[in-house]
């Protein structure tokens, strides 16, 4: 189970490597996500960055730490990097496939910015890209998407594509 000092860190190293203060992390669910979420503080309106790191990192293994560490350093990217505006706006106009289509080409961006900022960044967000795409572990995930609307298979075609340009090679 992640402590609440786990999480105190996470929240500390997430504010680091964002450039911004009050980022806060939790644990919970299958997915990693980061919003900004606007709340009222002593009468003004301020923007927290809020990220999610999945459940399954909270396991004592090499892969949970790999995972742990790589979606944190993502996560942070897109709270350091990212126009949520124009988040905001292709999600508006497009609905959701606009808004996975962007994220798509943004998730590329901002891991590039990350690794030039932090060469550990850019260590570790490689090792989730051989964790998660490595070897033909990238077909797995293609055929779970079997049966689903095409555009998910695109998606997530175009993730593996742009991260193994990212960083090289993805080999197992």
């Amino acid at each position: 189970m992640t402590s609440a000092m786990d999480q105190r860190v996470m929240s500390s190293v997430a504010a680091g490597l964002a450039s911004r203060c009050g980022v806060k992390v939790t644990v919970s669910g299958t997915g990693a996500y980061s919003t900004l979420q606007t709340r009222t503080v002593r009468g003004r309106t301020v923007e927290v960055p809020e990220i999610n790191i999945p459940a399954e990192i909270r396991k004592p293994t090499p892969e949970a730490l790999i995972l742990r560490r790589g979606y944190l350093d993502h996560e942070a990217a897109h709270v350091r990097w990212s126009d949520w505006d124009a988040v905001k706006a292709a999600q508006n106009a497009g609905g959701g496939f606009l808004k996975a289509m962007l994220n798509v080409v943004e998730d590329v961006r901002i891991e590039r910015l990350m690794g030039a900022a932090f060469s550990g960044a850019r260590e570790n967000l490689r090792d989730v890209a051989v964790l998660l795409f490595g070897g033909d572990r990238w077909k797995g995930h293609l055929k779970a998407l079997a049966g689903r609307k095409k555009r998910a298979a695109a998606g997530l075609a175009l993730v593996a594509h742009h991260t193994a340009h990212a960083y090289g090679p993805v080999e197992s």
